[in-house]
């Protein structure tokens, strides 16, 4: 099964790359968007924490779609009584941080925290010159309608707080691997930013799918083997 997994990739890259409709890779940025969530999900297969933390920090660098992530994974962690690994992943995450963001990149950091107003300005101005876009996007943005774009704009933000937190409720008393919930606790959390988005541009989705992707190729490796942190 992971032989038909590998070609599916490699195709979905060529087409990505080649075809002249979607212009995700060569007139967009969210190939690194792409790279780091999909390196995000690889970390948390190799339960390695230094591995997990850095690489959640690299995703800030990108988009800020792992925000309500980060509190599901730590309270994951501190339920599951995983203090060192808690304790490691924090540490790199606060190491890459202090490396690169600060010195490198706290100016963007500074430009993309004011730019929620500026989605929602953007936003309204979609609907009002290109309304017809939302219809044939993905995402809910079209049922809330132009007068309810600060209402999806809150939920966004609160939504991915509260989601993973509700799905972290479900399942802490349940048998399930840490990985394997930390794995669904972000594609949960990639699917519910990314549906709830202002502006639904279609290369945007483009993210859960290669996540889900890495996802796919691990189950159906030959290694059959209970993953967990213990």
């Amino acid at each position: 099964m992971l032989l038909l997994f590998v070609p599916a990739l490699v195709v979905l890259l060529a087409w990505l790359h080649l075809d002249k409709v979607n212009n995700v890779i060569r007139l967009t940025e969210e190939g690194i968007v792409f790279f780091y969530y999909s390196l995000l999900a690889m970390a948390i297969i190799s339960k390695n924490a230094w591995f997990i933390g850095s690489v959640a920090a690299l995703c800030l660098l990108s988009r800020y779609a792992i925000v309500g992530w980060l509190p599901f994974a730590i309270i994951l962690m501190l339920h599951t009584k995983e203090y060192k690994f808690l304790i490691k992943m924090l540490s790199a995450g606060i190491i890459v941080t202090c490396l690169l963001i600060i010195p490198f990149g706290i100016n963007s950091f500074l430009f993309q925290w004011k730019l929620p107003q500026q989605y929602i300005l953007h936003a309204e101005r979609v609907w009002a010159e290109n309304s017809e876009f939302f219809y044939h996007s993905l995402g809910v943005a079209k049922f809330f309608g132009k007068s309810n774009v600060h209402l999806l704009h809150t939920i966004l933000v609160w939504g991915s707080f509260i989601v993973p937190i509700i799905f972290f409720s479900f399942v802490r008393k349940k048998n399930f691997t840490t990985v394997n919930v930390l794995l669904a606790g972000l594609q949960l959390s990639l699917c519910f930013f990314y549906n709830f988005l202002d502006v639904s541009y279609l290369y945007l989705f483009y993210t859960p799918v290669f996540v889900s992707l890495v996802i796919a190729g691990w189950y159906l490796s030959a290694n059959k083997k209970t993953f967990d942190y213990k």
